[in-house]
């Protein structure tokens, strides 16, 4: 097994290596580079230029739903090797954080954005992955940061998906909030999943006039957690009656 600090280090000294090999190397040492100092950043900025590689990426995870062969460049004709693709690919959506849609300036246009999701939305359509590609476009999305007015997505990303947003997406971008949650305290009963539902709540509430398809996001989180934070103080009352 390769050491993510020694992997991290080599890939930095070749920085003579075309931008495009760096995110293949990227690609091969993903599971090595994943909680790394050094990240993806190669693979980051490939994909957010070239739609396409997250489009294969997601054809290497996930079977196509219409009955149709891909296409030659996609087959692997050895299962073993294409399991350890399979198993990278997963890694590399899993670890992907950057949102694609930035200008010359690394800032977030809506504009941008939408054109990167209809150019994945078309490919993984065309490779009868349509529903998994908006789901995992949905995590992806869920991984913006808050916005300005320290509302949740920031404003780029908030307009984006209030026009292109549909079932599929927003699931995605529920499992990609429900993940991002962090550590369970187990002593705390519901405490958590309580200030968890009232700040997606807030933030529902600031959006439900500008961007009503986001707030139903945001209402239906709030939802999740309070019912989660009832679930867990019954818990915690049945752990305190065992232990008396």
């Amino acid at each position: 097994l390769l050491d993510e600090g020694v992997v991290g280090r080599v890939l930095q000294r070749h920085e003579v290596v075309p931008r495009g090999q760096m995110a293949g190397l990227e690609f091969l040492f993903i599971q090595a580079l994943d909680h790394s100092d050094y990240g993806i950043p190669n693979l980051q900025d490939q994909i957010e230029e070239a739609p396409d590689w997250f489009v294969q990426v997601v054809a290497f995870v996930f079977k196509r739903k219409d009955g149709k062969e891909d296409p030659e460049h996609l087959r692997v004709a050895d299962s073993e090797q294409g399991r350890h693709l399979a198993e990278r690919a997963f890694a590399l959506l899993e670890a992907l954080s950057a949102i694609p849609g930035k200008n010359d300036n690394g800032t977030l246009e809506p504009d941008r954005i939408i054109q990167w999701i209809n150019a994945v939305r078309a490919g993984c359509t065309e490779l009868g992955r349509g529903d998994v590609g908006d789901h995992r476009i949905g995590q992806l999305l869920a991984k913006a940061p808050i916005g300005e007015d320290g509302v949740w997505p920031c404003e780029p990303v908030r307009d984006a998906i209030e026009r292109t947003v549909n079932r599929e997406m927003s699931n995605g971008i529920s499992v990609g909030l429900f993940n991002s949650r962090g550590a369970y305290c187990r002593g705390c009963g519901g405490e958590q999943e309580r200030e968890l539902s009232a700040r997606y709540a807030g933030w529902a509430r600031s959006l439900e006039f500008t961007h009503p398809k986001v707030a139903r996001i945001l209402h239906d989180m709030a939802r999740r957690y309070g019912h989660d934070a009832v679930w867990w103080d019954n818990e915690a009352k049945t752990r305190d009656r065992l232990i008396e």
